[in-house]
């Protein structure tokens, strides 16, 4: 099984999603797997990461 979920917002409207999206297809069998849980607070806002984000894919272009 290979399942990734990444979003932001509102922590209750994320955990509502997560379950709606991922915890209804788990498996009994799923429960005993190693996983990486991680949340974090975000510190920008969504254009502030969206300008970073550009800003680092510039560097690596440019470092190319």
């Amino acid at each position: 099984m290979s399942v990734r979920f990444q979003a932001s917002g509102k922590l209750g409207d994320l955990l509502q999603q997560f379950r709606e999206e991922y915890l209804g297809g788990l498996l009994p069998q799923d429960l005993d797997k190693n996983v990486t849980f991680l949340v974090e607070e975000g510190t920008l806002e969504p254009k502030e990461d969206a300008q970073s984000l550009k800003e680092k894919i510039v560097e690596v272009i440019q470092n190319e």
